[in-house]
């Protein structure tokens, strides 16, 4: 998992920053110095943190009921996928350095005597968390036994002379969501965002609905860091930190305590960044803050320290402003998506055919030939990239969003969810 942290940043420190970002309304935020607008924000928790404003979130204890106790432990998931695990190391010719986060390192190889190149080899880091090694065993395991278009492939593992295990992914040559957005600038537009959501929510009614019988794998790291390219097909990347629970247990008035990280700030359910029990809707709240970003170009909450942050979107329930001109059934899935109470947002089995239809009935051959004309520089991951990103998203002018920080929405502290009776989402999962 590359995890790319940096300095917290103002309005002030963001180039062009005297102009107010059109998302937001001017505000005096206080932060160290630094000008790239990736901040603490983006930065998760680690179990060796300790509980201040760096900005590492985890939720403490372990997972009641179902499920593992440990993060990204997926169990005994059955059936798996015929590829090798023994793979050798010398056997992967002219190996390069891609990238290195907190948690693990990439390197691309162009060929394997049994496995057609260009391949991307994951590893953890030498000296890294100790959930780095466990996480990427997990993931392995998981990865061997789904099989869906727009999810990642393993296609292979095997052991570093230092007995370190290392898994062969399939390359995404063209890149990262982030790298696609950043390179478009002003953003992918909004019927291609919508197209791509899609995507995404296919891949999510899958994992929670589908991969496994009777399971339901919870992402808990959504985020266009953790979404590539292979062609111009979107897939979703690096199960480190997913979940298993019985999908019995998956319901809208069931919330788990679950040990281990949890995502990053910027896309993270306000239960979570509260540390509260939570369940599988927390993917859903991750995927509605996405969903506008692909739509916008803008990077949400762009400006905000973490602690205006956990004020403003946690307690006070603000979420990114929603364009006037956009489609009134799209606003209402997207409002519903980030809503406050988990159990008022839909499943993204309902999600999909719900943008599904939006897509076909509104979006027609325009949006399907808007997607293909946006370029995506090609990155060295199949992880994420490992530098800061555009300052341009989260400070340039246009976008036609007004010029005031939220859209409407009710306020009130953010409160552990209850059992009992709650408006569901209208679909499943």
């Amino acid at each position: 998992m590359i995890k790319v942290g940096g300095d917290f940043s103002s309005l002030q420190n963001i180039p062009g920053g005297h102009h107010n970002p059109p998302c937001y309304q001017h505000q005096h935020l206080h932060s160290s110095s630094g000008s790239g607008t990736r901040t603490a924000l983006d930065t998760p928790r680690t179990r060796s943190q300790s509980s201040d404003t760096r900005l590492y979130w985890r939720v403490a204890g372990e997972m009641e009921g179902g499920g593992s106790s440990e993060g990204g432990d997926s169990g005994d998931p059955g059936g798996r996928r015929d590829i090798s695990c023994n793979l050798a190391l010398s056997d992967f010719s002219q190996l390069s350095f891609l990238a290195k986060g907190a948690m693990c390192k990439c390197f691309l190889a162009n060929s394997h005597p049994r496995i057609p190149g260009p391949v991307v080899l994951k590893m953890a880091i030498e000296n890294g968390p100790r959930e780095a090694e466990r996480g990427l065993n997990s993931e392995l395991s998981l990865l061997q036994n789904l099989t869906h278009p727009n999810l990642t492939m393993v296609l292979g593992a095997g052991q570093t002379p230092k007995g370190r295990t290392f898994v062969v992914m399939e390359y995404l040559d063209r890149g990262t969501l982030r790298a696609r957005m950043d390179a478009a600038r002003g953003g992918l537009g909004f019927w291609p965002g919508v197209r791509h959501a899609v995507e995404l929510a296919s891949v999510m009614a899958y994992l929670h609905d589908d991969a496994m019988p009777g399971m339901c794998i919870l992402h808990r790291d959504l985020k266009p860091d953790n979404l590539g390219f292979r062609g111009n097909v979107m897939k979703l990347v690096d199960l480190g930190l997913a979940k298993v629970i019985k999908h019995s247990e998956a319901g809208v008035d069931e919330f788990y305590r679950m040990s281990g990280e949890v995502g990053s700030l910027r896309y993270m359910a306000p239960e979570v960044a509260s540390q509260y029990p939570y369940n599988e809707k927390a993917d859903v709240h991750s995927f509605g803050v996405v969903m506008w970003e692909l739509v916008t170009g803008w990077l949400p909450y762009a400006g905000l320290s973490p602690e205006m942050f956990m004020f403003q979107a946690v307690q006070h329930g603000q979420r990114p402003l929603m364009q006037f001109g956009w489609d009134p059934d799209f606003k209402r899935l997207l409002a519903s998506c980030w809503a406050e109470d988990p159990r008022d947002r839909p499943g993204f089995a309902y999600i999909h055919e719900t943008l599904e239809a939006l897509l076909v009935e509104k979006g027609g051959a325009a949006a399907t030939a808007a997607a293909d004309t946006v370029g995506g520089a090609t990155m060295s991951s199949c992880c994420g990239p490992s530098s800061a990103s555009s300052s341009s998203r989260s400070s340039g002018s246009g976008g036609g969003l007004l010029s005031r920080m939220f859209s409407g929405r009710k306020k009130g502290k953010a409160v552990p969810p209850s059992g009992g009776g709650g408006g569901g989402g209208g679909g499943r999962g």
